[in-house]
């Protein structure tokens, strides 16, 4: 019986958005006047709903997943996820301010007319959702450095984006990028190059769909799906980060009364001799590197 209502409630669902999708003429609304699009969106919303709720599993957390709909446009995957016991806030670029949802009045839609800053300063969501929107974002990495910083650690960013390969990618005159599986190093394996440090995307889920929007194998594929989580970096990766990020960050060690250089009068050379015999362990190796010691000596002279 639960089975039938979920059906019921879906075939409601797409019969809603189609009615709204057929009610205005326009380019802008084609992918709400089609079955097989919106039924997309309801897949959409079904699998981050899920993934949702289960990143409260565990954790003793009894409210609902927040999640934000970044790109919302006129709020069917919106409508959708708050179907789905999911809190929304749905986002677009535009006229700056807070109006009702077009498909959805009773829920509100947040709008700003910067296409990369998310006005949420204080908020944390869950998930972040972008379907068919990245392709269209002028400065991409200011908009993934923006979504990593609202997503609570362990969150996760949902993405379909047009796949490369497909003829479909540029068709749209307002796609900016076509993107392929090398797409989101900068966000996962080189986050260091954007300047991240203690957080960075790790690929969790992936697939390819076909121009019908089914799951396909890559030599089929018109997009591309992606699940993006939010993880802290380790002690190994952040090491990494600082050598390569271009203002060396270096921790404050503490330093010995033993190696500290206080004297008056003693040449450079002196004190490097002495800081080296003082570092040398037993085994021969050294704690503290040559430029470590000589920039210690500078320091103190």
């Amino acid at each position: 019986m639960a089975q039938g209502v979920a059906v019921a409630t879906r075939r409601e669902e797409l019969e809603g958005i189609l009615a709204f999708g057929r009610s205005a003429e326009s380019p802008y609304l084609v992918h709400l006047q089609s079955e097989f699009s919106i039924a997309n969106y309801i897949r959409i919303a079904d699998d981050v709903a899920r993934r949702a709720r289960r990143l409260g599993v565990g954790t003793g957390k009894a409210s609902p997943p927040a999640v934000l709909d970044w790109g919302a446009g006129y709020g069917q995957l919106s409508y959708l996820l708050a179907g789905r016991g999911c809190a929304v806030t749905s986002y677009d670029v535009g006229e700056p301010g807070t109006f009702p949802l077009p498909i959805c009045p009773a829920m509100p839609i947040i709008r700003d007319d910067h296409p990369s800053r998310l006005p949420f300063a204080d908020v944390r969501f869950d998930v972040v959702v972008s379907c068919g929107v990245l392709e269209h974002v002028p400065d991409l990495p200011a908009l993934m450095t923006n979504c990593l910083a609202l997503l609570k650690t362990g969150g996760e960013m949902h993405v379909e984006v047009p796949y490369e390969a497909a003829p479909t990618a540029w068709q749209d005159p307002t796609h900016v990028r076509a993107m392929n599986e090398n797409s989101w190093l900068y966000y996962t394996d080189w986050f260091w190059y954007l300047g991240w440090f203690e957080h960075r995307f790790q690929p969790t889920a992936s697939g390819w769909l076909d121009l019908a929007l089914n799951p396909c194998a890559k030599e089929q594929a018109a997009f591309m799906k992606l699940v993006l989580k939010k993880v802290e970096t380790t002690p190994a990766e952040r090491t990494q980060a600082r050598t390569f990020q271009p203002e060396l960050r270096l921790p404050d060690d503490a330093v010995p009364a033993a190696l500290r250089y206080a004297g008056a009068g003693s040449d450079d050379a002196g004190t490097i001799s002495a800081l080296a015999s003082a570092a040398r362990t037993t085994s021969g190796e050294f704690h503290i590197s040559t430029s470590r010691m000589e920039r210690l000596a500078g320091a103190s002279a």
